[in-house]
């Protein structure tokens, strides 16, 4: 039976070095004067001279064999110091101490080896997500690796709002239109390097392995592209920022920067899929699916689902994390959903019918964002005119993520209604959206 805890392979790494170190700990107790008392903490404490927290992690790494618990109690560096002293002093071995020390030195190396921390390993030894405190652990991982990430490959964003604009579709209502968006905010290069793809140009695809149908039109019909180049930052279309081919895939790619330009960039993006998927369930496709495909370093994702007011029978969006399985699982889609691994982080965020915000203009984005909301609220305004529709006739359901990883994908799925027993049938297979 597979395992249900991540960490494992850890743990099991871990567990001859944790193992000596346990057994050498106890010898050391045996040989001083605790020996003869009952093993608790308030002993260890009172013949050690070390407070009742420290004393408490003494006893459970001297006597427990559950390796992930025991390394979540592991004593730090100076509190090792005062162990030490303490055991010398109540009648312990030098030779004792000896080993003891290495041991400790042994099980150190090896967390440091790994760039395993006091953090990590509570959170190894917790297990689980199903606290508050624990998710707030993952959250602080997160952000580290964010850290690493925008070090390592020398390109980041302060952040990204991604949006879908579900709407019906003129021609024929028992169609959905779907306009995707983004404001990717705060790009940066930290370093020269070669061109870095961050926006995939939309497409749909049926959701069963099948061939893409890439039918998105820009939102402007005088671009010649997806971007928007007067809501985003002047002159980078072209020069920083580049557009692309990869394959039968069309994308845009960070450049180098342009000479004497140092401050942070705005990139934004529109196309409109007309017929993107049906209205109404059927016993093939019962979902709308709307996936972000993740591939650029940033503090923050928000990910708006815009549903118009004719279309409130969709539900409320479930957002999940999917992790990108391999290079092409984004791209191509030839793993299905439900094949793909959901990470192990826990709750992500809170999907929000935000039914005032349009209405009332824009309410500020979480921060890091907050300074692009300008935009986002002419990018929507401009969406909506492009449906023959206002703001005022939308709802917006937002998914706020932290530090999200990469590669990964951000995931809503939405319930299609049943048909109306008025309304005739069609056969019409549901298509995905993603961007």
């Amino acid at each position: 039976m597979t395992s249900a805890n991540p960490y494992l392979p850890i743990i099991d790494e871990l567990t001859a070095t944790t193992a000596t170190l346990r057994e050498t700990l106890r010898d050391a107790i045996r040989e001083s004067s605790i020996g003869d008392a009952v093993l608790t903490s308030r002993a260890i404490g009172d013949r050690l001279g070390i407070d009742k927290t420290l004393a408490w992690a003494v006893q459970r790494m001297a006597t427990m064999h559950d390796v992930a618990a025991s390394l979540g109690c592991l004593p730090g560096r100076r509190a090792w110091t005062k162990i030490i002293r303490g055991l010398r002093q109540a009648g312990t071995s030098h030779a004792t101490l000896d080993r003891l020390e290495q041991a400790v030195d042994a099980l150190r190396a090896r967390l440091e080896s790994r760039g395993i921390d006091r953090e990590v390993l509570r959170v190894i030894a917790a297990g689980t997500l199903d606290s508050a405190e624990e998710q707030r652990r993952h959250l602080n991982l997160r952000r580290r690796f964010f850290d690493a990430a925008r070090l390592m490959w020398g390109v980041s964003a302060e952040g990204v709002v991604v949006a879908h604009l579900l709407s019906p579709n003129a021609k024929d209502p028992d169609l959905v239109d779907c306009t995707g968006m983004q404001v990717v905010h705060g790009l940066e290069r930290h370093r020269a390097g070669p061109p870095w793809t961050f926006y995939y140009s939309q497409f749909t695809h049926d959701g069963h392995g099948g061939d893409q149908r890439r039918n998105a039109d820009p939102l402007d019909a005088e671009a010649t592209g997806p971007m928007l180049e007067d809501l985003s930052s002047p002159g980078v279309l072209g020069s920083e920022i580049l557009s692309a081919r990869h394959g039968e895939v069309d994308v845009f790619e960070f450049a180098d920067r342009a000479p004497g330009r140092r401050g942070p960039l705005r990139a934004v993006f529109a196309e409109r899929t007309p017929a993107a998927g049906s209205r109404f369930g059927s016993e093939q496709d019962d979902r709308v699916v709307l996936v972000y495909a993740d591939a650029l370093p940033m503090a923050m994702c928000v990910f708006d689902v815009i549903v118009h007011r004719d279309l409130e029978g969709l539900g409320t969006p479930e957002p999940y994390l999917a992790a990108s399985v391999d290079r092409n699982t984004a791209l191509r889609y030839r793993l299905r959903l439900a094949d793909q691994l959901r990470l192990p982080l826990g709750s992500v965020g809170n999907t929000e019918a935000l039914r005032e915000e349009l209405r009332e203009g824009s309410r500020s984005l979480p921060a890091p964002l907050d300074g692009c909301a300008r935009v986002y609220r002419d990018l929507i305004r401009r969406a909506a005119a492009a449906v023959g529709a206002t703001p005022e006739e939308f709802t917006i359901h937002r998914m706020v993520v932290p530090h999200p990883p990469i590669p990964s994908q951000i995931v809503a799925t939405l319930s299609l209604p049943t048909r109306p027993a008025s309304a005739p049938p069609k056969r019409r297979r549901t298509r995905r959206a993603s961007t």
